[in-house]
């Protein structure tokens, strides 16, 4: 897939060169990549300044549980300007349509002096943020097998010249069995990446990512069909990620971010941004209220002498 990537390498000027007669696109070595289910962003009890300390270390975000009233999306822009405040820089953010079988919807929040949102259907920079109408799309062939059908919009990392396609996604609770949608969501992706090879993106290819809540852990074997087909879990799959209510400690290992890319010398690595432990002086009960049930998780997608990244805790 993607063989205008592999061609005689007379001179490594958009990539590493990794052996004889081929080149291979570089990787993110100037961003990071977010994602938090956000617990019904819009809601009355929510903490901007906290939510902001938490995600502030990204330059790209994915966000999960966005409501689908008109309060959704002014609390995405109010979020939005807490991060500029917060760190000084301008940011960007986009909201998606909502999906056919749900009561909410997903945002995507991206540094400008890092980001910038894309077209779809060409290797086209947007240079501006997007107006309040624009939305991200919706990747719904399989709208009638995924209640939530994921959302997406592509991206362009500035310094490291590469197209991003970010996909967020949640899938249904476990009580109504999220591994049922695992192989649809699969053939979700792999008709958008049969997509991006139809368009003239003139190398490197994208990186494909698929973040958010899947309601389970990396290792369910309904993911075997997104191993076979050369995409990986950035989170092993005994990483916890949700919040239990009244302890302090994660619960369940329901999220990640799943990619696909062929370059076998980036490296990916992962933070889990546990609020327990970052607010170690506020209350269990006010963490659960007034921020999220769940932690935001980071990944990191590195050549090996790429910049160094944090550890998970």
């Amino acid at each position: 897939m993607f063989a205008f990537l592999k061609f005689a390498c007379f001179a490594c000027l958009c990539g590493v060169c990794l052996g004889p007669g081929m080149i291979f696109a570089q990787c993110l070595d100037h961003v990071a990549i977010g994602s938090w289910n956000t617990k019904h962003l819009g809601r009355a009890n929510f903490s901007y300044a906290d939510a902001s300390a938490l995600l502030a270390n990204y330059d790209l975000i994915a966000l999960q549980e966005v409501n689908t009233t008109s309060s959704g999306q002014q609390a995405l822009q109010t979020l939005q300007q807490s991060l500029r405040d917060l760190t000084g820089e301008n940011w960007c953010s986009i909201i998606s349509g909502v999906p056919s079988g749900a009561r909410e919807r997903y945002g995507f929040l991206w540094r400008e002096r890092a980001i910038a949102l894309a077209a779809r259907s060409a290797a086209q920079v947007l240079a501006l943020c997007p107006q309040a109408e624009e939305k991200a799309f919706l990747l719904d062939k399989y709208e009638d097998k995924i209640v939530r059908e994921p959302a997406a919009a592509y991206f362009y990392a500035k310094d490291d010249q590469r197209f991003i396609l970010l996909a967020s996604v949640h899938l249904v609770p476990t009580a109504k069995k999220p591994q049922l949608e695992v192989p649809w969501l699969w053939q979700t992706l792999a008709a958008e990446v049969a997509l991006a090879e139809k368009h003239d993106r003139t190398a490197p290819a994208p990186i494909f990512l698929v973040a958010g809540d899947y309601n389970l852990s990396s290792g369910h074997p309904s993911f075997q069909i997104w191993r076979k087909n050369h995409w990986q879990a950035a989170l092993p799959g005994q990483i916890k990620t949700s919040l239990k209510q009244n302890l302090r400690a994660l619960n369940q290992a329901y999220d990640n971010v799943w990619w696909w890319e062929e370059n076998p010398a980036c490296q990916m690595s992962y933070e889990v941004r546990n609020p327990y432990n970052i607010f170690p002086q506020m209350a269990v009960r006010k963490i659960y209220r007034d921020i999220s049930d769940h932690a935001p998780i980071g990944i990191f997608y590195r050549s090996p002498a790429g910049r160094a990244t944090p550890l998970a805790r």
